[in-house]
């Protein structure tokens, strides 16, 4: 008696993984842009925290009229300056260290907009 697998045998096991990779593959896709996502969220959402930050420390520079209309450097306001710790620049450098932040006031508060130059 031979040991080993006939040639239909390894054909049909390479077929059925292959419709569980096709099946497999949109869902892991989805996942991997889902998490890209998140990841971009939570970068603004810290780079937006440090801009609110420098505003409040830097008040006079930022007065709350219609008018206002600055923009805040990721790299040279907010990471020069320390709004934006070490660790976190170097990690998603290659997303922020372009990024600006748009500063407008609606006459009561201010309003924070990122953004890639």
């Amino acid at each position: 008696m031979r040991k080993g697998f006939t040639l239909i045998e390894l054909i049909g096991s390479i077929a059925i993984l292959a419709i569980v990779a096709l099946i497999a593959f949109p869902a892991i896709s989805g996942i991997l842009k889902k998490s890209n996502n998140d990841i971009d969220n939570y970068t603004k959402e810290i780079v937006i925290g440090a801009a609110n930050k420098y505003v409040n420390e830097h008040k006079d520079d930022f007065p709350k009229n219609n008018t206002l209309d600055k923009d805040v450097s990721v790299e040279d306001d907010l990471y020069d300056n320390g709004y934006i710790e070490d660790s976190f620049y170097k990690k998603y450098k290659s997303v922020i260290e372009k990024g600006k932040v748009k500063i407008t006031s609606n006459g009561q508060k201010y309003i924070f907009e990122y953004s890639q130059s």
